[in-house]
């Protein structure tokens, strides 16, 4: 009785998940968008004379070292940390997934070289590969591009691979084979749709995990560099004030953690489905 009644409970608590995730990341992306068409300030406005101030009328959230507005560099902070991390992930799955369902469905030699391929790609983390190539190209957001987006190479191939093969062996793909339906049948009406479910599962998590690194990169001086805002520039502008004026480092740190959490929760929220959905399926089967 316990475990029937915990079943819808935590159904609900993945969709709840998934809906404060969607909505929470919507609106960040929204205050990203607008930060295209309008701003308060210029971000490149510098007033040195309004430096350090506190919110008031003029600058709801202050202003920073420079005497730019907070809010108008928050706001394309945000908007860059998502472009960067959603073009990082763009650039891992294009590669990724074509080469996991390759070596899932060629097997023998071609699994065996996206295995030893991917694995030697795991080895090297963002902020090494950010190192080696803004040692050729300097540092910039396309730096951290590149870098996320590799590190999400064999990411997506390990998940494209294992998804396809999983859903290959599934009982109901079998029958389809048994029931005389074409190899581009199956693909296209069992294989498919699930297999799109986990890969923008992952693809969420990615993004969110390219959000951080953005931010860490940048930090570090191997990402953005002014005058484009960054919420990792951000936080390392305002590493000298931070006594004197937290906001500055609270405000960018906080819009990080805000849109990591959404993220996640809409990830989670979109794994806890799949789950759901495929125990309702083995059930079904299992009853059949």
């Amino acid at each position: 009785m316990s475990d029937i009644a915990a079943t819808p409970q935590t159904g609900g608590r993945r969709y709840r998940a998934l809906r404060t995730g969607v909505v929470l990341s919507l609106l960040l992306l929204l205050v990203g968008f607008v930060s295209i068409v309008w701003t308060p300030y210029p971000i490149d406005a510098i007033n040195v004379g309004a430096a350090l101030q506190e919110p008031g009328a003029a600058h709801w959230l202050g202003t920073d070292h420079l005497g730019r507005d907070l809010l108008s560099l928050l706001m394309k902070g945000t908007l860059t940390s998502f472009i960067v991390a959603a073009i990082a992930v763009a650039f891992g799955a294009a590669i990724g997934i074509p080469l996991g369902l390759l070596a899932a469905h060629w097997g023998g030699l071609a699994d065996q070289a996206v295995l030893r391929a991917t694995g030697f790609l795991f080895v090297f983390p963002a902020l090494v590969t950010a190192v080696l190539l803004a040692t050729v190209a300097g540092p910039s957001e396309v730096v951290v591009m590149a870098a996320v987006g590799l590190v999400n190479v064999p990411v997506f191939a390990r998940v494209a691979r294992g998804a396809w093969l999983e859903r290959k062996a599934v009982d109901y793909a079998a029958a389809a084979r048994l029931a005389g339906l074409g190899g581009w049948d199956i693909v296209v009406v069992h294989l498919l749709p699930g297999l799109v479910a986990v890969l923008l599962a992952q693809a969420t998590v990615q993004l969110g995990v390219g959000v951080l690194a953005e931010a860490t990169l940048s930090y570090v001086g191997l990402g953005a560099l002014p005058p484009t805002a960054s919420l990792g520039l951000m936080l390392k502008d305002a590493q000298s004030y931070a006594l004197l004026k937290p906001a500055l480092m609270l405000l960018p740190g906080a819009m990080i953690v805000l849109i990591v959490v959404s993220v996640g929760l809409a990830a989670d929220g979109i794994r806890g489905m799949l789950e759901r959905r495929s125990g309702a399926n083995g059930a079904d089967r299992g009853a059949a």
